[in-house]
């Protein structure tokens, strides 16, 4: 099987769920939402039973220390540091001679985000114009009491917005933020 299909199907039944669950919570509702049927398990139940919990999501880097400050400034906290090398990591990213040094964040919810910057082989560039219709991660998000605060305290450290600030049926206000590398973050203020 192809990985690019078999990625793209993956992020797209992620995001459908996520905009339901999102559309859901906005609102105020409660429900439960069945995974659509396409996404579901032949003669099984509506939810994919190997999957305890969510752990973290990865972005690799270049420059750590820039990508650190920029998620900290956004409240997050640095929860360890380290570097990984050997086995492991060459076995589970497929890179011989890999090494990487990486922090492990926190949000005050309680959600982890993982910098990784590669010391071995050296750091691929990516598209750090990336805009939200390209093919891959594009953003991570999080929810803020003050959009505009936000949005201003980022400025002041030299990021800016990617398109505009939207407002969404008087529900939610939202804007993408550009950091170091291109690291896109989605801030959202929920409004009412």
């Amino acid at each position: 099987m192809a990985v690019k299909p078999f990625v793209g199907l993956f992020f797209g039944l992620f995001f459908e769920l996520f905009f339901e669950l999102c559309v859901l919570r906005s609102h105020g509702s409660t429900m439960r939402v069945a995974a659509p049927p396409h996404a579901r398990i032949p003669g099984g139940d509506d939810h994919m039973t190997h999957i305890k919990r969510f752990d973290h999501t990865g972005i690799t880097v270049a420059d750590l220390d820039s990508a650190t400050a920029f998620v900290v400034g956004l409240s997050l906290e640095v929860e360890g540091t380290g570097s990984v090398q050997g086995d492991f990591v060459e076995t589970v990213c497929g890179i011989p001679g890999a090494q990487c040094k990486i922090t492990m964040l926190r949000s005050p919810d309680g959600a982890r985000l993982e910098l990784s910057s590669f010391v071995t082989p050296d750091p691929t560039p990516g598209s750090p114009e990336a805009m939200a219709n390209e093919v891959g991660l594009r953003n991570v998000s999080f929810e803020v009491g003050d959009l505009q605060a936000a949005v201003d305290a980022r400025a002041a450290d030299g990021s800016g917005l990617v398109g505009g600030v939207g407002e969404y049926e008087g529900s939610v206000r939202m804007a993408y933020v550009r950091g170091p590398e291109g690291i896109v973050v989605s801030l959202f203020e929920q409004l009412g």
